[in-house]
């Protein structure tokens, strides 16, 4: 936009006027695809104090029918350790069936955890889960709308669990969950860079028994007196390295974003799956949360005085674009049967149809332009005597004014090196519309005196170059 306008305009701070303009447009800011950092600083949440008092859950569903029923899993994970659950469960299971899993498997091993992180799923959002926390004394935390990254721990976890799933049942077949206590136990005892030790370890302050480490792992290490401390001791170093992670983590994501605050009724652009940038919640968005994260807004900078609606243009439909001639190009004369017809070569402002088209000369000044067709065929042209200071003052112009051009009384001749000849080229050969332009425009010039015969034995050809709007321009080949 400015660099069209600039061509024809200019004013001091154009290019940011033009900028902020631009910016104001609400159809711009809704369909335009955005090429800058994605707003928001990493919020982190904070780090827990003791093992399996702050967790975090999803699910996983849609996955193959087993032949007990089972077609999704629970995954449930401490934010701390990262020791994680894997509960096999039908996706018809009742809100009740689950809260009675929940306490079985979760509540008696680990006790009541502080607060949950998840999903907006329906079953967490559900009445009956959300009494039965606050019951307990758990406080449960959402997600935002579109946004899974709020429960990204849970989501890389399930990432993880089903590249194991996956490898477990090509390489040893049956079902799934014939796998899944198995490959629980080998999560869990896998090494976590953010801890820096394996989830079991962790948790229960030793490594976990296996033939890898039968015995590095003996009565001697489960019955020490200072057991308790140790266990202690290493929650606080696995808080360490949570929080070295956790800084590391935010240095990485702050970089590939950008900060964005808001102020109390800022007008906001919401992006959503289902349609475009809108203003403030539609009523499709209306029922699913009131809260959304700040990467899916945009401020709306779009001012309703600067904008005119679409909507409020009242238009006639039998008003139409007026396409107006802007100069006769040619003129020929069409031989029918039995009379001819003069026509020219118009030239329109048209931007959708053609641009130039031949009409009849009598059809043209029907349409009140006459004035084009007379001034190109030279009968309104300006002659000097006809000029309003040369008819009030002849006695300060010269006598032959009136018969231009005027017969010079010296004849000029160029000495030639001995042994050259003057240059004359032949005429090139033109077609006829060519030559009739041609001949059409040496006339012209011969009226207005800025040419005049010549004997000269010296000669050049004359070609014709076509010019943008399609007109001939007479040049001179001296080559």
């Amino acid at each position: 936009m400015y660099k069209g306008l600039k061509e024809h305009y200019w004013w001091p701070g154009m290019k940011k006027d033009i900028a902020t303009y631009v910016s104001k447009c609400l159809t711009c800011a809704r369909i335009k695809a955005e090429h800058q950092k994605p707003s928001g600083l990493l919020q982190q949440p904070e780090i827990p104090e003791w093992k399996w008092e702050r967790i975090s859950m999803d699910f996983v569903t849609k996955l193959p029918k087993t032949k007990n029923g089972h077609d999704s899993i629970w995954v449930i994970i401490d934010r701390l350790t990262k020791s994680a659950h894997f509960l096999p469960i039908r996706e018809t299971y009742s809100i009740d069936r689950l809260a009675q899993l929940y306490v079985d498997e979760i509540v008696m091993r680990h006790g009541v955890p502080i607060s949950i992180i998840s999903d907006r799923d329906s079953r967490f959002t559900s009445r009956f889960w959300q009494s039965l926390q606050a019951a307990l004394g758990t406080s449960v935390d959402l997600s935002t709308a579109y946004h899974p990254q709020t429960d990204g721990q849970t989501e890389r976890t399930i990432q993880t669990l089903e590249d194991m799933l996956r490898a477990c049942v090509l390489e040893f077949g049956g079902s799934w969950d014939d796998h899944l206590p198995l490959v629980e136990f080998s999560y869990n005892n896998s090494y976590h860079a953010s801890i820096q030790c394996a989830p079991y370890e962790a948790l229960y302050g030793r490594k976990c028994r296996s033939p890898l480490n039968w015995l590095e792992v003996g009565e001697s290490r489960l019955f020490r007196p200072d057991i308790v401390q140790e266990t202690a001791d290493k929650i606080k170093l696995v808080q360490e390295k949570l929080k070295a992670a956790r800084d590391r983590q935010k240095s990485y994501a702050d970089n590939r974003r950008k900060p964005l605050e808001f102020q109390v009724g800022d007008r906001v652009l919401l992006k959503s799956r289902t349609s475009r940038l809108q203003i403030g919640p539609t009523p499709e968005l209306s029922s699913i949360h009131d809260t959304f994260h700040v990467s899916n807004l945009k401020k709306c900078l779009s001012e309703e005085a600067v904008v005119l609606p679409l909507e409020e243009i009242q238009i006639d439909e039998q008003l139409g674009a007026t396409e107006e001639p802007i100069e006769i190009l040619d003129r020929e004369i069409k031989q029918l049967r039995r009379n001819k017809i003069p026509i020219v070569k118009v030239r329109w402002n048209s931007r959708h149809g053609p641009e130039f088209t031949w009409e009849r000369e009598t059809f043209m000044e029907d349409k009140r332009l006459k004035s084009i067709v007379n001034r190109d065929s030279g009968k309104d042209k300006l002659e000097v005597k006809n000029v309003e200071v040369v008819c009030e003052y002849p006695e300060f112009f010269p006598e032959d004014l009136f018969s231009l051009p005027p017969d010079r009384e010296i004849e000029f001749w160029i000495d030639l090196v001995p042994g050259a000849t003057p240059i004359a080229k032949a005429p090139y050969h033109l077609a006829p519309s060519k030559l009739k332009e041609m001949l059409a425009q040496l006339q012209e010039l011969l009226d207005k005196g800025f040419i005049r015969p010549s004997t000269s034995p010296w000669g050049a050809p004359v070609l014709f170059v076509k010019k943008k709007d399609g007109s001939m321009r007479m040049c001179i080949d001296y080559r």
